[in-house]
């Protein structure tokens, strides 16, 4: 009867110790992590000063500058770390599907130029859908709303790199 109610891992390692011991070993695995979050949020906001104090520079270091950014932040939400600041979970599930929705946005944004192209209609509108999706996904409480907008947003992504492959070739 009770083998109903016993839980254990199904992938991954399995770890036994002291707690304290345990949780120590699992913030420093998820230092490189935190460090390279870092990294990005860093670059993020260096190419976003560049850009405030240099009104000249192209267009393209701002976009760079909130890419990094964007980066930045959803590594961060892939760590542990983030509940030392706040420790609800779904906030943090909300964060991480806002932000990943609206990275392929940036993403276009900066490379497309960068490649010597214009901004098609068609990826103009992608772009707006990406983002009312990601404003979606704050907006509407609770995850099943994000669980089934995840497989939408891949399928997108996988046409973008299609089409800039394309545009390489």
């Amino acid at each position: 009867d009770t083998l109903g109610t016993v839980a254990a891992p199904i992938e991954g390692d399995l770890w036994a110790g002291p707690v304290e011991l345990l949780i120590e070993r699992q913030l420093f695995r998820q230092a490189l992590p935190l460090g390279l979050a870092t990294l990005y949020l860093g670059s993020g906001f260096f190419y976003l000063t560049l850009v405030r104090r240099r009104s000249f520079l192209p267009s393209g270091y701002l976009w760079f500058g909130l890419l990094g950014l964007g980066f930045g932040v959803y590594t961060f939400v892939q760590t542990q770390w983030k509940y030392a600041l706040y420790d609800g979970f779904v906030l943090w599930k909300e964060i991480e599907y806002g932000v990943l929705l609206v990275l392929p946005a940036l993403f276009i944004q900066l490379v497309w130029p960068l490649l010597g192209e214009t901004i098609s209609t068609w990826l103009r509108l992608y772009q707006s859908l990406v983002l009312a999706l990601a404003v979606a996904v704050v907006v509407v409480p609770g995850l099943a709303f994000n669980y089934r907008v995840l497989p939408i947003w891949e399928y997108g992504v996988l046409g973008v790199v299609a089409l800039g492959v394309f545009a390489l070739a």
